[in-house]
């Protein structure tokens, strides 16, 4: 009879809210060891402010000498030369804390009480896959967004029409091209030479003297890639970082590699397009809502949602799009040391862990939904987490995002 036969609702919410460093801990090592892209980003912590943040970052300072054939003299005539000037100066970034909230369907305590202690064990399993996809997904954005270099890969141009951006550029734009060939190893060497000997990007340290750079591809572009080098045996692999997790530490993600000073992480879900909108001077930006006043035109790709939602047994699920499966276009990174760093606000910071937590470790919890009319007896709740972080540009000239187009893939079959 009821209550008797009910789980209490304060039951429901110690049992789903106990012991949230576990949960934090849990979801932290998944997103280290799975995803590529929170292991290129640097760490640190952020007062609680909401307004802009100011940081700067020095430039490479230009010597006054040559450094073609440096001028030297005899020291015995060197008394009173008053020296060459080396000229130094900084570059001044913006970025300001942001944050993202989710919540899970409402649950009927009542109707869950017999299921509950073991449906929490599984819905903590898709909530850590939910969760890799949505921080991937501001990954993704945060590199094509504000990332200083881009490169299309269009046949008939040349680098310097194909390619732009220049050292701490910051939100550079597509070229005003259309992608018409696939991505080859090579082109992801030249650029890389170009971003290591151009540009000054540092390249992460690896195994080796020469350090490498990480690329993060599709499956389908990482295998071309392999093909391409004929690399037969992928078992060499680069990570990126230890981290320290109460009594244990933990690997970062497995980068495969490095080949050539390239190192392979997998995107499973890479940013696909099939249009392109092209931007004239003074005409709307689609995605930002600004008005162009770069004068010229540059080209936006009109992204596609990986997912399109199904209606099943109960609910609404997750299912591939067809038009993101089928896409003409997708994009994907070359990535040097120090691009940008994940900032999260210092009350993230949780004992034992010495990385910041993906989400906010009061921020995965079950909420029992209380008011005077609709749940007067507090029959329902719902699961939520909030994500507040903020991405400081260091050298924003060591993100690289490559537009490219996609051949038709085959099983390789053939009649007999």
């Amino acid at each position: 009879m009821y209550p008797n036969d009910c789980i209490p609702a304060q039951a429901v919410v110690d049992l789903a809210n106990k012991d949230v460093n576990r949960l934090i801990g849990e979801i932290g090592k998944f997103e280290l060891q799975s995803d590529p892209y929170m292991n290129i980003f640097g760490d640190g912590t952020l007062p609680n402010v909401s307004t802009v943040v100011r940081s700067v970052t020095a430039e490479r300072a230009l010597p006054g000498s040559s450094l073609v054939r440096p001028v030297f003299v005899n020291s015995e005539s060197a008394c009173g030369m008053p020296g060459n000037v080396t000229q130094v100066g900084s570059t001044e970034f913006s970025f300001q804390l942001q944050t993202l909230r989710e919540r899970g369907p409402k649950i009927c305590v009542k109707s869950t009480r017999t299921a509950w202690p073991g449906s929490y064990a599984a819905l903590l399993t898709s909530l850590k896959l939910s969760i890799r996809e949505v921080i991937a997904a501001d990954a993704r954005a945060v590199l094509l967004d504000s990332g200083g270099l881009k490169l299309v890969a269009d046949s008939t141009a040349t680098f310097s029409q194909a390619f732009t951006g220049d050292i701490n550029a910051v939100g550079t734009n597509f070229a005003n091209r259309t992608p018409d060939s696939p991505l080859y190893f090579r082109t992801l060497e030249y650029l890389g030479t170009y971003m290591r000997e151009v540009l000054g990007v540092d390249p992460y340290e690896g195994d080796g003297d020469e350090g490498s750079m990480l690329a993060i591809f599709g499956q389908d572009q990482i295998q071309n890639f392999r093909d391409e080098a004929e690399i037969k045996d992928d078992n060499r692999a680069l990570t990126t970082g230890r981290y320290k997790m109460g009594e244990d530490t933990i690997s970062g993600y497995r980068f495969k590699g490095p080949y050539h000073a390239i190192a392979f992480g997998i995107d499973r879900r890479p940013l696909r397009f099939s249009t392109i909108t092209s931007v004239a001077n003074g005409a709307v930006d689609p995605r930002t809502g600004v008005v162009n006043s770069t004068g010229s035109t540059y080209n936006v790709p009109n992204l596609l949602e990986p997912y399109t939602a199904v209606a099943t047994s109960k609910g609404v699920s997750a299912r591939p799009n067809p038009s993101w499966t089928g896409a003409t276009y997708e994009i994907g990174f070359l990535v040097g040391y120090n691009g940008f760093k994940r900032l999260v606000p210092e009350s993230y910071r949780t004992a034992g862990l010495d990385f910041n937590p993906p989400i906010y470790n009061q921020g995965l919890k079950f909420k029992l939904l209380s008011d005077a009319d609709c749940n007067f007896w507090e029959d329902y709740g719902q699961h939520m987490y909030e994500i507040e972080r903020a991405y400081q540009p260091v050298h924003p000239h060591a993100v690289a995002a490559i537009a490219y187009k996609r051949c038709t893939g085959n099983l390789g079959l053939t009649p007999c």
